[in-house]
């Protein structure tokens, strides 16, 4: 058996299609090995062995792994807290799971902003700075107030809606302030079990920079060929 972690990248690699090609000219011929393909990014390696075009439609199954379940993050998550001496409640880390609805890389981030936070009762931070974790239902950006399904400007003292959309990408990139946000996480959390064309997540991107233009303080920047970078002056 022959294992292969982030297969993904593959699709990267210069003349990528080639390499496919001979991959699996040879490895289809292999009656003695078996191969299991690992991936984290679920977006591309659909696009790998689903799409018609490419060398490696069908050539075994896929299988998709669920997220891990809150109640087996949450022993972790109070565990590392432990370990440098720290504490967390088990509300508390259930509560970070469900902010980023257990996205695993998210957890990880917004469990590390706590920690980093925390001197020694995480309960603390979330009394002392809420939008440090985004336990809080409202998020100041610049001018704006951010809370789930609208944002208010204080200037103008108007209230903005905000679709499904537009207000799960404006809390990932709150979650990730600072931290590029991959094109492929947002593929991943927005789509994850189809295969949409870039410019999906160009128009959700140029929506959100649309509402947020009126404070020049506030930026979502390309990172080139990565994702974006969200954050406020």
């Amino acid at each position: 058996m022959v294992c292969i972690n982030e297969f993904q990248q593959i699709g990267k690699m210069p003349d990528s299609l080639t390499i496919q090609k001979r991959l699996r000219g040879v490895w289809q011929h292999q009656r003695n090995v078996s191969y299991c393909l690992f991936g984290s990014k679920k977006y591309l390696m659909t696009k790998l062995f689903q799409h018609r075009t490419m060398p490696f439609y069908q050539f075994g199954e896929m299988m998709y792994l669920d997220k891990i379940p809150t109640a087996d993050r949450v022993p972790f998550i109070c565990s590392r807290f432990e370990s440098q001496g720290k504490q967390i409640s088990e509300e508390l880390a259930q509560r970070i799971c469900e902010t980023v609805e257990g996205h695993s890389s998210y957890v990880q981030q917004l469990a590390w902003n706590v920690l980093a936070e925390t001197e020694k009762i995480a309960e603390e931070v979330a009394r002392q700075q809420p939008d440090v974790i985004l336990m809080d239902k409202h998020i100041r950006l610049g001018s704006f107030t951010f809370m789930p399904g609208c944002m208010k400007q204080e200037r103008e003292g108007k209230q903005i809606s905000l679709s499904i959309y537009r207000n799960k990408l404006l809390y990932l990139l709150c979650a990730c302030m600072n931290i590029t946000v991959t094109r492929d996480e947002i593929h991943r959390m927005f789509w994850p079990d189809v295969i949409v064309i870039d410019q999906s997540v160009n128009n959700l991107i140029y929506q959100l920079r649309k509402l947020l233009h009126a404070d020049s303080r506030i930026r979502i920047e390309n990172v080139r060929g990565v994702g974006y970078r969200f954050s406020v002056a």
